[in-house]
């Protein structure tokens, strides 16, 4: 008869089955209702068959009659036991209701900070008392742990921590006396390869890796090894990759509790259960304690940072900028210089409002060691070597008169754009083999063709009446008085 076969039928004229709740090798666990009391309640009974092995029955009563014996919060408690008609043993256990940690581990993989180390704290409270009272004779495990969430809190409770019926069962089959494979990555190094009765500090090893594995959302040693590998692993594997690695919110004094608890060396460990719990609470509480910045802190100062720029921006672009028209101050004894066409358009503007000054003021204006005096300078009036035709002295700079050909033109023809003596300069480049024409005479019709290579003149004409054009002579018009224009 399998487990799902007994639900629905009423054992020992007393406690109807109402669910399947947890199976093992040996036993199966049932939710069922007290029928005289109304209560709902767990049972334990022993798969059927396995009465032919004494060792199991008595392993049985004695686990019943320990965990009746205790009202320890973190483990469960038993209320009776007995026989059923057809001679299965049952005991009878407190209701529960929750999740095993195995199962949340599957459904959730990692668990808050604060809840997992609540979990891991109550479960070594639990297996202090345990351990005391000679409950506890396997190494613990995820399926041993159960999180009762009745009234609001989550209540742990140790569950089925007795002796491992299977390792009874292979005793009287003379087989390797070896645990669970899947639990071997929960049993302390000194206990491999058996995993009966650990101590405190095996035990902290135990709690320490479903510690880390619950937070870290996978165990120290992974699943699918052998039993070979996992034992290597155990005793001479490489330690297991930082907990920061899986996550930025464990606190640091945290992580270095759990990995000193995992430690190969017993004597390195946590040396009972209570400074284990110990480690990992106050871990959590300093790293709570520990004055945290919110968001809206953050948010804050940033905007404050935002605001202090920008007043000092504006304060160097307002407040203290400068000009340059104001603030450039002029060398003393230097002379006013600006340029004719500034950027700015402020010397224009300066040169429009300006008043008309004097000769006598200009001389005045500039500095006493660069004025110009009146005979300062020898011919002319002292002042222009040139002005009323005078002859500037030797060493005074002399006039270059302009190359090109010249043209003489009657001057008295009347128009008003002849120069009073007749001549006309026409600049001719001096490579250039092209004949310049010359402007028409207004009172001319015929046009003074030039030589094609002109030469420049050596010295000023005031008036010429030929051009001094050795090579070849230009025709010449005479223009006579009275000609139209």
């Amino acid at each position: 008869m399998t487990a799902h076969d007994l639900i629905g039928k009423t054992i020992a004229d007393k406690f109807r089955i109402d669910s399947h709740f947890r199976g093992s090798e040996f036993a199966d666990y049932f939710r069922a209702t007290d029928i005289f009391r109304g209560e709902t309640v767990i049972l334990k009974l022993i798969k059927e068959g396995m009465a032919a092995y004494p060792e199991l029955i008595e392993a049985f009563q004695q686990e019943a009659k320990l965990l009746s014996l205790n009202e320890v919060t973190n483990l469960i408690h038993s209320s009776g036991s007995g026989t059923a008609g057809d001679g299965s043993r049952y005991f009878v256990l407190e209701y529960l209701k929750g999740h095993f940690l195995d199962d949340l581990i599957k459904d959730e993989r990692k668990l808050d900070v604060q809840r997992a180390v609540n979990i891991a704290a109550q479960a070594a409270s639990g297996a202090h008392v345990a351990l005391l009272s000679g409950q506890m004779e396997r190494a613990i495990a995820p399926e041993n742990i159960f999180v009762d969430s009745q009234g609001g809190t989550e209540t742990v409770k140790l569950f089925d921590i007795g002796k491992d019926l299977s390792i009874e069962v292979s005793t009287r089959q003379n087989a390797v006396i070896v645990p669970k494979h899947r639990l071997l990555k929960y049993v302390a190094p000194e206990n491999v390869p058996n995993a009966d009765a650990p101590d405190e500090i095996a035990t902290v090893h135990s709690l320490a890796v479903i510690l880390y594995e619950i937070l870290a959302g996978e165990p120290p040693i992974q699943d699918g090894l052998t039993v070979a590998e996992t034992y290597q692993q155990k005793l001479d594997g490489d330690p297991p990759s930082p907990m920061s690695a899986f996550r930025n919110d464990l606190p640091a004094r945290l992580e270095t509790a759990i990995i000193r608890a995992m430690s190969k060396d017993r004597e390195a460990r946590q040396q009972t259960l209570a400074e284990f719990e110990s480690d990992i609470r106050s871990a959590v509480a300093a790293a709570a304690a520990a004055p945290r910045r919110s968001i809206w802190q953050t948010v804050l100062m940033v905007l404050a940072g935002i605001a202090l720029l920008a007043f000092a921006l504006i304060y160097a672009t307002s407040v203290r900028k400068t000009d340059p028209t104001v603030a450039l101050q002029a060398e003393p004894g230097s002379l006013p210089v600006q340029p004719i066409g500034p950027a700015t358009g402020a010397m224009e503007e300066s040169l429009a409002k300006m008043p008309a000054m004097t000769e006598a003021e200009i001389m005045a204006a500039g500095d006493a060691n660069t004025a110009i005096t009146p005979g300062a300078l020898p011919g002319g009036d002292g002042i222009n070597p040139w002005a009323n035709g005078g002859t500037p002295p030797p060493g005074a700079p002399q006039y270059v008169p302009p190359g090109g050909q010249v043209y003489t033109i009657d001057p008295n023809g009347g128009s008003q754009f002849m120069p009073p003596d007749g001549v006309v300069l026409v600049p001719v480049p001096a490579n250039s083999n092209t004949a310049v024409k010359p402007p028409k005479n207004a009172n001319s019709n015929t046009a003074v063709q030039p030589t094609p290579t002109p030469k420049p003149m050596a010295t000023p004409t005031t008036k010429v009446d030929k051009p001094a054009v050795p090579a070849a002579k230009p025709t010449k018009t005479p223009v006579k008085p009275g000609d139209p224009e």
